[in-house]
């Protein structure tokens, strides 16, 4: 679960959730760390753009990584046998129960999460056009 990576049991009290109200509680409380304790939070989907983004973020760590990633064949492969083989697809049905019911806090935490990183990266083009 998302929401239990970011916010795990043990961490806080409020992360210890039972209930539906104490899910919300833990998850707005996430949001509000996502938001102010979290330089960056990358986006497994974006994959490449999280590389390129946290290469000029933070380039005293991560430096070439970008180019590590994309042209490097021991890297590539790693990348290749950790890829999910044969992943089945889900119902458009089955997918909008399970995001408006089973997983809909980890949706929403998502989302904030995705969008956090989408603001970063606009003011990282920004930025980056600004400096021609």
């Amino acid at each position: 679960s998302y929401l239990s990576w970011l916010c795990p049991a043990g961490s806080n009290p409020i992360c210890n959730y039972k209930t539906k109200e104490q899910k919300l509680q833990a998850l707005e409380y996430t949001k509000n760390v996502v938001l102010n304790n979290y330089f960056a939070v990358g986006i497994l989907e974006d994959f490449s753009e999280t590389l390129k983004l946290f290469e000029k973020i933070m380039p005293q760590i991560f430096t070439g990584v970008t180019n590590l990633y994309e042209n490097d064949v021991s890297v590539k492969k790693i990348v290749t046998d950790t890829k999910t083989l044969s992943r089945g697809q889900i119902s458009e049905v089955n997918r909008a129960y399970l995001e408006k019911n089973v997983f809909a806090y980890e949706v929403d935490l998502y989302n904030f999460v995705h969008v956090k990183f989408l603001k970063q990266l606009e003011r990282l083009v920004h930025v980056l056009n600004w400096l021609k």
